[in-house]
């Protein structure tokens, strides 16, 4: 599977975000890889792109500045795992961001 996405808009200046996924999906495993390019210089003209995240949370990120992210979502019948990175490497004032979440999910009779 590979699924891409391009948002353009114009605000206070013109801003973009493009993604391209790809992933595996089979009974209870899942594999998505996401790559993410945008360039928003306006923080009124952020971006917000839905991305996958464990069941029952959601992520929304509001895409600002000029970089690329990366993200892996992973599950496999119980455990779901979620890293992710963004980088500013055009926007020089901005760190670099990082995030991991991992989660188990039980079922108590």
């Amino acid at each position: 599977m590979l699924h891409g996405r391009f948002n353009a808009l114009r605000c206070e200046q013109w801003a973009w975000l493009s993604y391209f996924e790809t992933g595996y999906k089979i009974e209870k495993t899942a594999l998505y890889l996401r790559g993410t390019l945008f360039k928003v210089d306006k923080w009124n003209d952020r971006i917000y792109s839905y991305e996958r995240d464990s069941p029952g949370n959601f992520n929304v990120p509001a895409y600002y500045g000029r970089g690329w992210a990366l993200s892996l979502y992973a599950r496999w019948r119980w455990f779901s795992l979620r890293a992710s990175t963004t980088r500013y490497p055009w926007t020089p004032d901005k760190e670099p961001k990082y995030e991991l979440k991992m989660q188990v999910n039980l079922k108590l009779k």
